[in-house]
């Protein structure tokens, strides 16, 4: 999927009336990684950026996404492979749980170093809260890197895949190191 910048939903959290929306989900998904922004039921504002590191291919985007999806899609096979094969209902069972295990097990190991290099920072905020929120730092990081990010996104026709990729770089290293995944 080709990320376009001008279809890119905005980043404001409140509607004209500045009343937060009941219900909110944004998600850009780049070349870099993917932010998301969503508010619960419960009025819980999630905000995550994860940040790939420099030179991810479209190749390790696409198996994180297939590493997201393992399990349910290895349960899927196992429980078709079953009911075709088998027919008998307890073994399809351990056939579907079986095909979950093993393809969590492998797309985990094909993405390991991609997700531990990989930079994450989240900001929860209680929005039903009777306190003020506190605007912590990892508030302030997300919004300058998504802000920088976005930028780069727009000016990616403008730009080289060399230039592009350093402004990925600059903004990644700018990352504290402490929110690499593990």
């Amino acid at each position: 999927m080709i990320h376009d910048p001008r279809r890119a939903p905005t980043f404001t959290s409140r509607d004209s009336d500045g009343v937060l929306p009941r219900s909110l989900r944004l998600h850009v998904s780049a070349r870099w990684g993917r932010f998301t922004r969503s508010v619960s039921r419960g009025g819980i504002l999630v905000e995550e950026l994860t940040v790939l590191p420099p030179g991810a291919t479209s190749h390790d985007r696409a198996l994180l996404r297939l590493f997201a999806f393992a399990p349910m899609l290895g349960v899927g096979a196992g429980v078709l492979l079953g009911l075709l094969w088998l027919g008998q209902t307890p073994w399809v069972v351990t056939v579907a749980l079986a095909g979950g295990a093993l393809m969590l097990t492998v797309t985990a190991r094909a993405t390991r170093r991609l997700r531990s290099q990989s930079r994450r920072l989240v900001h929860v905020v209680d929005l039903l809260s009777s306190e003020p929120p506190a605007d912590g730092e990892s508030r302030r990081v997300i919004a300058s890197c998504v802000s920088r990010l976005r930028d780069l996104d727009t000016r990616a026709g403008e730009l080289s895949p060399v230039e592009y990729e350093l402004g990925w770089a600059r903004i990644y290293a700018a990352l504290p190191s402490s929110c690499a995944r593990r």
